[in-house]
C-alpha cells in the first residue's frame, strides 16, 4: 500500500466544496486505518438531503435527513435507515403549572416519584403547588400527617407522636423524661387557669391541602378519642365522668388549620394529651385511609391520672 505524507494537503481549486478548494480522490473514497485526528476547532460536515439523496446503503453510514427541514440525524444499521436523534424529553406531570399531575398518587405510581415535596397538582380544577407525602406509610400520598410521628412498625408507638405532659408541681416538665420531643410537643404552662395555660398549638395545612381529620385523647378521657365533628365528646375514666374537653380543647379550627390548647384544669394534675392531625390534597378523590389508621399515630400512653391509651378508642 502506498503512503502519502504531507505537512499540508490542499485542493487544486478544481473541486469546490462548501466554498473551499477540496481534495478529490480518484475513487471517491477515503479509508482510514487507525485514528483520524482533528484539531479542537475542526468539524466534520455530514452529507445531508432528503430520502431520495441517500447513498447506496452500507452498514455504518451516517447522514442528515432534511425531510421537512427537520434535520434528523440518521444511520444505516445494515437493514434500514434509523433515526439517531433522541425524541424530545416529555416533561413529568406535576413539574409545572402547565403540566400538572392529577394527584400525588399518580406521580408515585405512574412516574415513580418517591421524594416528598411540593408538586403541581390539579385535583380541584386549578393547578396548585401542593405538598405530596410520597413516603406516607399508608400508601396514599395525597394525605399527610401534620403532627410528629415515628416508626409504626412496632405494635406501640412510645417515642413519637404529639404528646403533652405537664405536672404543675414539676416545673413545666423540666427534667421530665416523658417529654420525648421537647420544644415541639408541650405547652408553656405554669399554673391552673392562668393566661399561660391558654397557649395554643396551631397546625396549618400545607400548600394545596385542607384539613381531613383530627383527634385527641387526654388523661380525663383515657382511651376515648374526641375532636373531629361527629365523634363523641363525653369521656370517662376510673375517677369519674368528664367531658373530654374539660382540660384540652380544639379551638381555632378552620378548613386549613387545627388549633389545640389547654384551657382548664377540671381533672387533676398532671395534664396529659396526645394529638393527631391529618390533611389531604384539596379536591382529591383518592380513598382515605380508615380512622383507625390515624388513631395508630397517637402516642401510646399509660395515663398517670386515670385511663389507659391502648390505641383502640
Amino acid at each position: 500500500m502506498s503512503t502519502v505524507k504531507a505537512n499540508n494537503l490542499e485542493g487544486s481549486g478544481g473541486v469546490i466544496r462548501n466554498d473551499k478548494a477540496a481534495v478529490q480522490l480518484s475513487d471517491g473514497s477515503l479509508n482510514v486505518v487507525g485514528a483520524l485526528e482533528m484539531d479542537n476547532a475542526a468539524s466534520i460536515v455530514l452529507p445531508s438531503g432528503d430520502e431520495d439523496d441517500r447513498p447506496t446503503p452500507a452498514s455504518g453510514q451516517v447522514r442528515v435527513n432534511m425531510v421537512s427541514g427537520s434535520g434528523t440525524l440518521e444511520g444505516y444499521n445494515g437493514t434500514e435507515w434509523v433515526s439517531l436523534t433522541a425524541p424530545p424529553a416529555q416533561p413529568i406531570a406535576g413539574s409545572s403549572a402547565e403540566n400538572p399531575a392529577e394527584s400525588c398518587y399518580d406521580m408515585l405510581t405512574t412516574d415513580s416519584i418517591t421524594q416528598n415535596g411540593f408538586y403541581w397538582i390539579d385535583s380541584s380544577g386549578t393547578p396548585t403547588l401542593t405538598w405530596c407525602f410520597m413516603e406516607a406509610p399508608w400508601g396514599e400520598p395525597d394525605y399527610s400527617l401534620l403532627t410528629p410521628y415515628g416508626d409504626m412498625s412496632q405494635t406501640y408507638n412510645n417515642n413519637y407522636g404529639w404528646f403533652h405532659h405537664d405536672d404543675r408541681d414539676g416545673g413545666n416538665m423540666t427534667g421530665n423524661g416523658r417529654a420525648k420531643n421537647p420544644g415541639s410537643e408541650y405547652f408553656v404552662y405554669f399554673c391552673d387557669g392562668c393566661s399561660e395555660a391558654d397557649t395554643r398549638y396551631n397546625y396549618p395545612a400545607p400548600s394545596g391541602h385542607v384539613i381531613h381529620w383530627y383527634g385527641a385523647r387526654s388523661h380525663c378521657g383515657g382511651d376515648r378519642t374526641f375532636g373531629f365533628p361527629g365523634m363523641t365528646n363525653s369521656c370517662s375514666n376510673n375517677v369519674g365522668t368528664y367531658n373530654c374537653n374539660q382540660v384540652f380543647r380544639f379551638n381555632g379550627v378552620t378548613s386549613t388549620n387545627v388549633g389545640f390548647e389547654q384551657h382548664a384544669d377540671n381533672c387533676g394534675d398532671p395534664n396529659e394529651a396526645t394529638l393527631v392531625v391529618v390533611s389531604k390534597v384539596n379536591g382529591t378523590d383518592r380513598p382515605a385511609p380508615s380512622i383507625n389508621t390515624w388513631k395508630a399515630y397517637f402516642r401510646d400512653v399509660g395515663w398517670r391520672y386515670g385511663g389507659v391509651n391502648s390505641q383502640n378508642g
